[in-house]
């Protein structure tokens, strides 16, 4: 969650200018960090009240995982899914909002410029969608192998790989 609020207050910084500044005040950072630790809650909770049975040592995966007991649903799927779908939702979402924000805004200089302002105008467009498709595919690729190797399982070396290639970002 912490890689896609990066682009998320980039998108926020140009979208309401206003509200950065607000933003940075101590009360409202400390709303946000309180915002973090409720998603964090949530997404802890169904541990607590033993809705998928128990996390602790599983000696078949060799780390801390979810242990289900009896008729428990196993809780990998929605979890994982949750943890890479919701920060990538917020990445793609956040990107695309700078995309429009600063395409519209070169668009209303675009007919007064130049040819070669135009140019650089274009060229300007075209390395911030390169950028921010590269940022969007870093962060499936390096996050992606994590989530699949978890809900979908993956042995010894397989998802070893998983683990390292996740720790590279």
């Amino acid at each position: 969650m912490a890689l896609a609020f990066v682009p998320f207050s980039w998108y926020l910084s140009l979208r309401y200018p206003k509200l950065t500044k607000e933003a940075s005040e101590k009360h409202i950072n400390l709303i946000i960090v309180g915002g973090i630790w409720v998603y964090a809650l949530a997404m802890v909770i169904p541990t607590i009240t033993g809705k998928y049975g128990t996390f602790e040592y599983s000696p078949e995966s060799g780390k801390c995982d979810y242990l289900a007991e009896g008729d428990h649903v196993d809780p990998r799927f929605f979890l994982y899914s949750v943890g890479f779908g919701l920060p990538f939702v917020l990445i793609l979402y956040s990107n695309i909002g700078m995309w429009k924000l600063t395409t519209d805004s070169s668009r209303c200089m675009k007919p007064y410029a130049i040819l070669e302002t135009r140019k650089l105008i274009q060229s300007r467009e075209r390395r911030m969608v390169r950028t921010l498709i590269r940022m969007t595919f870093c962060y499936v690729l390096f996050v992606s192998p994590i989530m699949i190797c978890m809900v979908y399982g993956g042995h010894g070396d397989a998802k070893l790989s998983c683990f390292i290639l996740y720790w590279f970002q």
